[in-house]
C-alpha cells in the first residue's frame, strides 16, 4: 500500500472528526453538570462531587484538544511538505544514475 499526501490528509481529517465528536460529548457533559449544579439539582456531597468531576472532565477535554490538535496540525504540515520531499528524493535518485553513466 502506498501512502501519499491524500492519505495523510484523509487521516488528519478523520482524526479531527473523531476529536471533535469526543470534545463535543465531553462539552455536553460539562454543560449538563454545571446546569444541574446551578439549578440546585444536586446538593451536598453529590453536588460537590459532580462539580469536581465536571471540572476534571473539562480539563481532559482541553488536553484532548491541545494534544490531538498538535498531531493533526503536524500531519497537515507534513502533507504540504510531502510533494517537496518526493521531488527532492526523485532528483537525488536520478543524480545517482546520472553519475554512473558519465
Amino acid at each position: 500500500m502506498l501512502i501519499g499526501p491524500e492519505q495523510v490528509q484523509a487521516a488528519a481529517n478523520q482524526l479531527e472528526g473523531l476529536m471533535n465528536d469526543t470534545v463535543d460529548a465531553l462539552q455536553q457533559y460539562y454543560n449538563h453538570s454545571t446546569d444541574l449544579q446551578a439549578g440546585g439539582g444536586l446538593n451536598g456531597a453529590a453536588g460537590m462531587t459532580n462539580v469536581v468531576t465536571a471540572e476534571e472532565i473539562h480539563q481532559a477535554q482541553m488536553n484532548i484538544q491541545t494534544h490531538w490538535g498538535r498531531v493533526i496540525a503536524m500531519l497537515r504540515t507534513q502533507t504540504g511538505q510531502y510533494g517537496e520531499t518526493d521531488h527532492s528524493n526523485s532528483s537525488q535518485i536520478a543524480s545517482v544514475a546520472g553519475g554512473l553513466c558519465t
